[in-house]
């Protein structure tokens, strides 16, 4: 039984629709590619979860194949995923790309834009290098190495430089934490000067300066924030508190809150989803046994795997009505949290409150908010006191955040609802300015960026 049977015969099974999708996508590929074929093959089609393979229409001249897989590898088989990949691989007089994912096909549309002069970019997709050693790069990522290897021999022998850019525009990692392993092994296996390593990434600053760092915005606005929501609500309740994942900062800070039994004032979500299973959010074994019963705190649904884009909605008056939204952020201390980020990286946590018409309290790593001032909007500093931010101890800067949360809480909501009336001018400004900045300042940044990392190398 050749591997089209076995597809076909698990999709009659389980009667999944996205195995016809899957199938009849396949055919295409394997009838143009014999070596593919032959590699599928081998591939036990019982493995797959669910193997979801979509098109996608050729409307530029950046993509000549029409593959893309969705969501991730592991909703295809490894095997599968990285044999198709192979396929799909971009490569131009300008750059070379292993994937296209959808974080790789934005970075290309912005490097299309720009003027290369001597130089080639080999784009690595950050997911496959991140927290490896070197010798489980040596050991597993054999074909990429080897790859960074051609295409360094190719620009020696034209005279171009060769610049490895590390994509991770959706995430923040650092070359400290992070990528080391990877930046360490091929500078040291190809002569690669570090300075010649980019990380593209939503962090605000790497920990490095040797690594050349480009600063991406394209987290900290998502489109559904907006959807149907007002910045004019007025208050129905003091706060609401978002933490889908439980991380230790957030579960902190959450104990804090149920400590001075604030609770009663607004609404918290703890451990509420999860991208892939509930495992994710282990670290609630860290609440103490008094609040253990309660937990996870949920709000408005469980948000889990296939559901999670609901998070970035604003459709349930406890959360759009909220007078303050407490910001628990994606990145963290390292010696609290070092299963997340650990530079300043703003995210849609941080912006829905001036979407939504709140006033922001900022559960995050220390000197973030000079980054989100700089986009120009109003922290309400007249009530709320940000020195917290300056803190650099994380435990006593948790505690300094919770005490401007319990000030709030103190006021009656009567007066929560005047301050707001009084200064509506300066929510509604903080709606201006994040539409501006979806809209207007991200895509101008992050190509602005970009091209003044690129241009650096002609100095």
């Amino acid at each position: 039984m050749d591997f089209l049977e076995k597809i076909n015969a698990i999709a009659k099974k389980t009667q999944d629709p996205f195995y016809w999708d899957c199938i009849e996508y396949i055919q295409q590929i394997i009838k143009e590619n014999k070596t593919l074929k032959e590699t599928l093959e081998l591939v036990d089609p019982e493995k797959f979860n669910k193997p979801i393979i979509i098109n996608i229409e050729n409307n530029n001249s950046i993509f000549p194949a029409k593959i893309g897989i969705a969501p991730n590898k592991a909703a295809v088989g490894y095997a599968t995923y990285q044999k198709i990949l192979d396929y799909t691989e971009n490569e131009t007089e300008k750059y070379y790309a292993y994937d296209e994912s959808n974080s790789t096909r934005v970075t290309l549309n912005l490097l299309n834009q720009i003027d290369m002069n001597d130089k080639f970019i080999f784009i690595v997709y950050f997911f496959d290098i991140c927290n490896k050693s070197h010798s489980q790069l040596i050991e597993n990522h054999q074909w990429l190495l080897l790859k960074i290897k051609e295409f360094k021999n190719k620009c020696d022998n034209s005279g171009k430089k060769f610049i490895v850019l590390i994509n991770a525009i959706y995430e923040a990692p650092t070359y400290k934490y992070n990528l080391n392993g990877f930046c360490d092994c091929i500078s040291e296996l190809y002569d690669i000067p570090l300075e010649n390593i980019m990380i593209y990434s939503g962090a605000q600053y790497q920990n490095d300066k040797r690594i050349k760092h480009v600063n991406n915005l394209i987290c900290a606005i998502h489109d559904f924030s907006f959807g149907k929501t007002l910045a004019t609500y007025d208050p129905l309740y003091h706060y609401v508190s978002l933490a889908r994942i439980a991380r230790p900062h957030r579960i902190y800070a959450t104990v804090e809150i149920l400590d001075r039994k604030l609770d009663k004032f607004g609404h918290i979500s703890l451990g509420s989803g999860w991208y892939n299973d509930s495992n994710e959010n282990f670290d609630l074994r860290m609440v103490p046994e008094r609040h253990k019963d309660r937990m996870p705190l949920i709000i408005d649904g469980t948000i889990a795997h296939g559901t999670h884009h609901l998070q970035w909605r604003g459709e349930d008056v406890r959360l759009t009505h909220a007078f303050v939204n407490l910001v628990h952020e994606t990145s963290f201390d390292y010696d609290i949290n070092p299963r997340t980020w650990n530079v300043p990286f703003i995210t849609e946590k941080s912006t829905k409150p001036f979407i939504w018409g709140q006033v922001p309290i900022f559960n995050t790593m220390q000197g973030s908010l000079s980054a989100i001032r700089e986009l120009g909007f109003d922290l309400f500093d007249d009530i709320i006191d940000h020195s917290y931010d300056n803190e650099s101890d994380p435990m006593t800067r948790i505690k300094l955040v919770i005490d401007q949360l319990e000030k709030i809480c103190q006021w009656s909501l009567e007066d929560c609802v005047a301050y707001k009336q009084k200064n509506i001018d300066r929510f509604i400004k903080n709606r201006e300015v994040s539409e501006y900045i979806y809209n207007k300042y991200i895509p101008h940044i992050n190509f602005t960026n970009l091209k003044i990392a690129l241009d650096s190398y002609d100095l």
